[in-house]
């Protein structure tokens, strides 16, 4: 049987690209880790051409390219600056109109023209572009653009394999395809849309707006938004409360906007309805009603649907305040939240379906592999030994270790601080001990440490931990249903012991946690190092935050985690098997 080799490609923000053979995913990057620019959306063409590189395929080896919308994207290779004067206008243009006309035919009328207008001006403009650049690689194959709820949807489904029984998938994002969210209802390999809420309804685009307004970078700074909430409360956010209450409301199986704007106008709005309200109230009531209107929906749409078993996906459900609200409902038996469900990941959805698309054309059954660990990133540990002999030893000291996470783990004892690079670089938002900055969580001045003098990020913003998954329910409120706790995409309630010895690991208003419980089987040497940390203090968790600075993306080579340690205040750099340190 030929090999059914599928390219997922995301054009969108940030841009990523996947390769999936046999519906087995073989590898998947982020163009930003790459370019080292933040958020890059420009088409992901070293992505493709690393994994095509790391895994031995050539383009002649590709059945399908696989792009996760139809809708015109940011990335449009050589003509960026225009298109986006042209889109910025018709972004404008359209929240005036939707001021002007009733609700009903801003939904039946002007989205569904807007959407087909971006999708005529993709396909006319920008795919030909996109085929020249993968024309370069030898990429001849065909080319098919999914919808981009249908992708978020696969891309939560199909994660899991096939899963028995039945599921209920939701998707919120801002805007794909003309829609901001779905409902659908899979089973037995088959996923069939029974909800669909138009774009001008987002509650991730107010959340997006609301960033804007607050001063802070939108499509990037909402997790800041969601970090500075707990700092308030009802009681002093009552005004705020009041603002947003009125912004958006659940109706039945739906919710929706009732401020009769979107977008950009959006700004006028909360400049006459916000002016003189505390920055930490906004933000508060902002996440009051993210949590209100989401839970709200998913039990309308349980009750009506009769399935507790739920799936989420899209740019929204990377709120992990949110999640753990689903995740308590009485009405979710399990709930997964996908990994970095953001359109980063839409790249993998999309190769799913062109997998499922390529089985249904030669009569074949499609055989989806479960991704477990996201390990899915290049791997530089070969390169880590030449690299080292490059290093000014005047400057830094460096030691071959026999054992280097069991010396890692001895350093956080210690009180150290530690950058990891090792393996495979972790898909996604979240770092997940790989290319990841360490700490002792009972050691409270490490969080001005690594906030002032390596991160150089807001005070506000909490640290992770990282768990053994043996030491999990001592130190974190379980909730008694499958929920998948590997990713630091939900975040959990902690117990009193893991209040007091994850300490600096958590929000440090509410002290919950966005944990990664750490399994042996996914990552051995990361798995090691804690246990040697827990050997030394009795303490299965560790405090860990993304090897990064402020603004800059994720490290990914030995030279970008090396550049991090000289232009930082950090002093330890683990790679491979060698521990470097400045003198």
């Amino acid at each position: 049987m030929t090999d059914k080799i599928v390219l997922g490609i995301n054009d969108s923000h940030p841009s990523s690209a996947c390769i999936m053979a046999n519906g087995c995913t073989v590898s998947c990057i982020i163009e930003e880790r790459l370019t080292r620019i933040k958020n890059e959306h420009r088409f992901p063409i070293n992505s493709i051409q690393k994994m095509m590189s790391d895994a031995g395929i050539n383009g002649e080896q590709i059945s399908l390219v696989a792009f996760s919308s139809k809708d015109i994207t940011p990335a449009d290779l050589n003509e960026i600056a225009k298109m986006r004067k042209e889109k910025r206008k018709s972004i404008v243009a359209f929240s005036h109109a939707a001021r002007i006309f009733p609700m009903k035919v801003t939904e039946s009328i002007l989205c569904p023209a807007a959407t087909r207008f971006r999708r005529f001006y993709k396909t006319r403009k920008f795919l030909p572009l996109y085929m020249k650049a993968l024309r370069q690689l030898g990429i001849t194959a065909p080319i098919v653009m999914y919808d981009h709820h249908r992708v978020h949807a696969a891309t939560a489904y199909y994660f899991k394999g096939t899963p028995k029984g039945r599921r209920l998938i939701f998707t919120s994002d801002g805007e794909g395809d003309g829609l901001c969210a779905t409902v659908s209802i899979a089973e037995n390999g088959n996923i069939q849309r029974v909800v669909s809420i138009p774009f001008v309804h987002s509650i991730a685009k107010m959340y997006n707006e609301v960033t804007w307004y607050l001063g802070m970078k939108p499509w990037e700074h909402e997790y800041k938004v969601m970090g500075l909430a707990p700092y308030s409360s009802g009681h002093y956010a009552r005004k705020s409360v009041d603002v947003f209450e009125r912004m958006a409301d659940v109706r039945g199986v739906k919710f929706r906007n009732m401020t009769k704007r979107w977008a950009h106008s959006y700004g006028l709005y909360l400049r006459d309805n916000l002016h003189k309200h505390r920055f930490d109230a906004v933000a508060f009531a902002l996440q009051d009603m993210a949590e209100r209107v989401t839970t709200g929906w998913v039990r309308n749409c349980i009750s009506r649907y009769g399935i507790g078993d739920i799936m989420v996906c899209g740019g929204f459900f990377m709120n992990v305040k949110c999640n753990q609200r689903l995740m308590e409902m009485p009405e979710v038996s399990s709930i997964f939240a996908t990994p970095s469900g953001g359109d980063e990941s839409s790249c993998i959805g999309a190769a799913m379906l062109g997998y499922a698309d390529l089985c249904k054309e030669d009569g074949s059954k499609p055989r989806f592999e479960e991704i477990k660990n996201i390990y899915l990133g290049p791997s530089y540990d070969g390169e880590i030994e030449e690299f080292v002999k490059g290093i000014d030893r005047k400057k830094y000291s460096v030691q071959k270790c026999r054992d280097t996470d069991k010396a890692v783990g001895e350093m956080l004892s210690e009180g150290r601080i530690v950058a990891r690079l090792s393996g495979r670089m972790e898909f996604g938002a979240r770092s997940l001990g790989n290319r990841s900055i360490l700490a002792d969580p009972r050691n409270m001045p490490a969080i001005t440490e690594i906030n002032s003098q390596i991160k150089q990020r807001d005070f506000w913003m909490p640290f992770a931990p990282s768990i053994l998954r043996e030491d999990a329910r001592k130190l974190l409120e379980m909730p008694g249903k499958p929920a998948n706790d590997q990713y630091m995409i939900l975040s959990f309630n902690t117990t009193p012991l893991g209040r007091d010895v994850l300490r600096a690991a958590l929000h440090q208003s509410d002290f919950t946690a966005r944990p990664q419980v750490v399994d042996r089987e996914w990552n051995p040497g990361y798995h090691s190092l804690i246990k040697s940390f827990k050997k030394e203090t009795g303490h299965g968790g560790i405090l860990n935050t993304s090897f990064n600075l402020h603004g800059e993306p994720i490290v990914c080579t030995p030279h970008d985690a090396f550049s991090t340690l000289e232009r930082s205040g950090l002093r330890y750099l683990a790679m491979g098997n060698y521990v470097i340190e400045k003198k």
